[in-house]
């Protein structure tokens, strides 16, 4: 097992952002697995906070681990074309991270629930030959959903986290090995309605070097420190209601970050609940967790971490190993991790001062908790003994015929293109079918007729004009493969094109596969990676979020062709675009299985000119609702017609405003706080 490659990728790690449960567990389980011989990577994936790459690069490296910022590594690729995926940031971390992964050789990848940075990476293993020699996990700590619903309130973002949220869930399931520290975990997952990778293990989370967790000193129950975040999850209102029937309570220690509560800023939430009370307290914010224990060790207050929902806090698992007093809820994994002497009922209102108060001077002398570093550092080490290869033989992917079909109005620059790179595909058991839609152009039917000349191997037809979805239709009523690919005529496909979607497809055991693409202007004759626009980035089946935008992909797609049939096929509204997004989301809506295969397959070419940029966009979504509207009833149907729908563009004029103008935005209103701070500053001088 010595010099296995092991890469942890998380949005938090100790160092460049603190106070973080996420980034504690990737530092020890980094610590632990290097100790044990393996070649360990961090991948810190989230926004640096505190000091710079080049300081934790030097850190790190001096605990024999390497350290990579997703920054550094965005800068490297050095990309400049844009990235289009409806606005899905979190999708576009995950193509960085993605397109880094690709081109090492890691044994074993090492990704955590929250922001879905494996989504790509998870996509790419399901879908084409990469990472067939890497085991990927997905280790399950905080999700946004499960932070959500412990947070008592509405998403501020609602239309990101919808996407988010499928996409952790998606990881979830087609990671090769699903992770939790606990089985509370698990249970809420499958109770949420998630499904499970097939591989799932409970492995506590790990603490480096293990410690001797005897008690060090009897607690002052007069000093008590709140430690956690300052939220309504990590139970603050809870504990501020507990204080008034606390026994001789003298001073608070808050050690957390300041977040929202359910009743407003946490700090203004202290200030108002405590002002009344003759007790000093102090908030502080800005301790990574050593630094908090230093402080609780030298305080000897008694810590008290009262979640309302919790999976398996760091908080606790430090307290145990560096013997600190402490009170917990009974809420989550904790009661997996401790002495129930410790726990109190959350759902008794005074639960946690009727503990404090009759804790006496032996009340720790006998304590003996359930969690063990050794055994999670053995449930981590075993997980590495187990290293999966992928089976699957590509040897008889030719066996398929495959039918691509092709509608045709008025393009005669771009056919010959099409079909010149069609004729270079690598896939060689095809059949090729061009229907033009009575093109009234007469340079158009020219060319028409003379590719029929050039590409006798090919089948043309010829109809009168009745629309792209319908043309579609006629070319794969005439198909005899078992598979469908179609593709618009003024696009180029890729040779790896039909290979890479017949060996997604069976891969995947999906019955339609969409993928990325290159986007160049309308001018392009060949697929030159230095000229493209933009790169598409389809996020995937995301039923909810697919009523409000095209999440699903382009009409480039494969299809089984029995599959397409039960369907119907595409809709045959004329006048109206978004055929290719209607389908697909019908598809989803029916319970059939699509997967993305991460890598662009032909060249796109965009035309302002295009028929969809040119329909409306009020009868193109009605199209769309129209699809949606079998599965819910007409007062869902005018309730999202009439608010979400209006709500929803609304909000992505505003962000395409802020994205046409983001230098400007940034300046007044910037996301730095000492900015922020000097512009309030500036503002009120202003207004006075």
């Amino acid at each position: 097992m010595l010099n296995k490659k092991v890469c942890i990728i998380s949005p938090d790690i100790i160092g460049p952002i603190k106070n973080g449960g996420i980034g504690t567990h990737c530092y020890h389980l980094a610590n632990d697995l290097r100790s044990q011989g393996f070649d360990v990577t961090l991948l810190f994936t989230g926004p640096l906070q505190v000091k710079s790459h080049e300081h934790w690069i030097q850190y790190y490296n001096d605990l024999d681990i390497k350290y990579i910022a997703l920054d550094n590594i965005k800068s490297d690729l050095n990309i400049s074309y844009e990235l289009h995926s409806s606005a899905c940031f979190f999708l576009e971390n995950s193509f960085f991270i993605y397109e880094y992964l690709k081109r090492e050789n890691y044994d074993f990848v090492h990704f955590q629930d929250w922001l879905a940075n494996g989504l790509v990476s998870i996509q790419a293993k399901q879908t084409t030959n990469y990472f067939s020699n890497t085991l990927l996990t997905v280790t399950l700590h905080s999700s946004t959903q499960w932070q959500t619903e412990g947070m008592l309130r509405y998403s501020s973002n609602p239309c990101y986290d919808m996407k988010l949220k499928w996409a952790e869930q998606y990881c979830v399931q087609h990671c090769d090995v699903a992770i939790s520290p606990s089985e509370y975990m698990f249970n809420w997952v499958q109770r949420s309605g998630w499904t499970l990778s097939k591989c799932h293990r409970v492995i506590p989370n790990c603490y480096h070097p293990a410690q001797n967790n005897l008690i060090e000193f009897v607690p002052d129950k007069g000093h008590l420190i709140f430690f956690g975040r300052l939220e309504t999850r990590k139970g603050l209102e809870y504990f501020l209601d507990n204080i008034p029937n606390v026994d001789n309570l003298v001073k608070i220690s808050f050690i957390g970050k300041i977040s929202l509560t359910s009743e407003g800023r946490a700090d203004s939430v202290l200030a108002q609940k405590l002002k009344s009370r003759e007790i000093d307290y102090d908030i502080y914010e800005d301790f990574d967790s050593f630094q908090a224990i230093d402080f609780i060790k030298l305080n000897k207050g008694l810590v008290v971490i009262p979640s309302l929902v919790d999976n398996f806090p760091y908080t606790v698992v430090e307290m145990i190993q560096n013997g600190i007093p402490f009170v917990c809820s009974n809420v989550g994994g904790i009661p997996e991790m401790v002495d129930e002497k410790v726990l109190f009922n959350i759902n008794d209102k005074q639960g946690l001062s009727k503990l404090i108060n009759n804790i006496d001077i032996d009340f720790f002398s006998s304590i003996n908790h359930l969690y063990s570093p050794v055994l999670a550092k053995k449930g981590w080490v075993e997980l590495h003994k187990y290293f999966h290869r992928d089976e699957k033989n590509d040897s008889k992917l030719n066996d398929n015929l495959v039918s691509i079909c092709v509608p045709y109005y008025n393009y005669p620059l771009y056919l010959p293109l099409l079909l010149a790179s069609l004729k270079g595909l690598t896939y060689r058991n095809i059949e090729v079918i061009i229907v033009n839609d009575g093109s009234p152009q007469p340079e158009a039917n020219d060319v028409f007729e003379r590719m029929k000349l050039i590409y006798s191997e090919f089948y043309f037809y010829s109809k009168e004009n009745s629309g792209v979805g319908d043309t579609r239709n006629f070319a794969a009523s005439k198909a005899t493969g078992e598979y469908l690919i179609f593709m618009d005529s003024d696009n180029i496909a890729y040779p790896n094109m039909v290979d890479d979607f017949v060996k997604a497809i069976k891969k995947s055991d999906s019955d339609v596969v969409t993928c990325h693409f290159d986007a160049f202007d309308e001018n392009f004759e060949f697929c030159d990676s230095d000229k493209v626009l933009y790169k598409y980035l389809p996020l995937g089946p995301c039923k909810e979020s697919g009523i409000l935008e095209n999440i699903y992909g382009d009409a480039n797609f494969i299809i089984k062709k029995q599959v397409f049939e039960a369907l119907s096929g595409f809709g045959t509204e004329r006048h109206t675009s978004w055929e290719d997004w209607e389908f697909l989301a019908k598809c989803a809506l029916e319970g059939y299985r699509q997967a993305v295969i991460p890598e662009p397959l032909f060249g796109y070419r965009h035309t302002e000119a295009g028929f969809s940029r040119n329909t409306s966009l009020y009868n193109n979504h009605q199209r769309i609702l129209k699809c949606y509207s079998r599965y819910y009833p007409q007062e869902i149907q005018n309730l999202i017609s009439g608010y979400v729908l209006p709500s929803f563009y609304r909000i992505s004029f505003i962000k395409k405003l802020y994205l046409k103008y983001k230098n400007i935005f940034d300046f007044f209103f910037p996301v730095d706080s000492s900015r922020r701070k000097l512009l309030r500053s500036l503002i009120k001088r202003v207004l006075k």
